[in-house]
């Protein structure tokens, strides 16, 4: 009787180490999530390279008819919700970073020139 005890006390006290455990993994998590919870703050790649830039949130109206044009021909995205849209000048040129919500709140982020082609950041 004095084992059986000693044993459940042992496998009580690891799973409560493993529940610790993980409870402090997710509050980490958690801790590192940026934003609202449902969208996340993403850096990309382009935005960090050398050179003059400036970056301003615009609407929908304001996104140039070339690039809206290339959004409603587009079979794969012209859909979905424009959740937000950047203009970004830099060197002279401008680029449009559209942020689209697909069905199921996922962002897909695509970056346009100022000519509406797609840039790989």
């Amino acid at each position: 009787m004095k084992q059986l005890i000693l044993t459940l006390a042992l496998i009580a006290g690891m799973i409560l180490l493993t529940l610790i455990t993980l409870l402090k993994y997710q509050q980490s998590l958690r801790d590192n999530i940026v934003g609202d919870g449902l969208h996340l703050d993403v850096t990309v790649p382009v935005y960090e390279k050398t050179g003059m830039k400036d970056t301003v949130r615009i609407s929908e109206k304001d996104l140039p008819r070339k690039i809206q044009k290339v959004i409603e021909l587009d079979s794969l995205i012209n859909d979905l919700e424009i959740a937000t849209i950047s203009k970004i000048s830099k060197n002279n040129s401008f680029y449009y970073d559209v942020c689209f919500l697909d069905v199921d709140n996922f962002q897909i982020m695509v970056l346009y020139d100022q000519n509406g082609a797609i840039v790989d950041p």
